[in-house]
């Protein structure tokens, strides 16, 4: 067989760090770490000229090492598009499960507590993941859907490509 690599909170420090790759500036701050040394309490800060969004996060993991759970509280700050002040303060939880090679098969992200609309509860579940032979992902589900709504907007992700760097490059949708 094959050897598969296990994801870990290093695994995931990775993606989220690509993720903010698009922004001018970008920390993590980790403040407290557990007994394996991996991050419970960290502060991953991303700066786009003079506006700041800043997540708190409290990590928690399962049984294999893996993320199993994010909460947070995110500060988006600075200025909008048209000068005034911005100030959107919400909280976050993300959840993942895995399948038996350690990849996720189910992120869930939910939010709620916004202030600019207090009651919105928003739910989004990326499900349905599959992946290639050299475990990237190909297709995936993207499902989101809020409590003041009966829609819920779903979109299909197909013949995903990846650049030499391994970040996504093309797909279907």
């Amino acid at each position: 067989g094959t050897a598969c690599k296990v994801p870990s909170a290093t695994d995931y420090i990775k993606k989220m760090e690509a993720v903010v790759s698009t922004h001018d500036e970008s920390r993590n701050d980790i403040k407290v770490f557990d007994a394996l040394n991996r991050p419970m309490v960290q502060t991953v800060s991303t700066f786009v000229g003079k506006n700041e969004t800043k997540n708190e996060q409290f990590l928690t993991y399962n049984s294999k090492g893996r993320v199993a759970e994010i909460n947070g509280k995110i500060t988006e700050s600075g200025k909008n598009a048209d000068g005034g002040d911005l100030l959107h303060i919400y909280s976050q939880r993300q959840s993942f499960t895995y399948n038996t090679l350690g990849q996720t098969t189910n992120e869930t992200t939910q939010t709620w507590g916004d202030s600019q609309a207090p009651l919105k509860i928003t739910t989004s579940v990326v499900g349905d993941i599959k992946y290639g032979a050299k475990g990237e992902r190909v297709s995936w589900e993207d499902a989101t859907s809020t409590n003041d709504s009966t829609v819920t907007e779903v979109r299909r992700v197909s013949g995903a490509t990846y650049d030499g760097l391994g970040r996504l490059s093309t797909y279907n949708a």
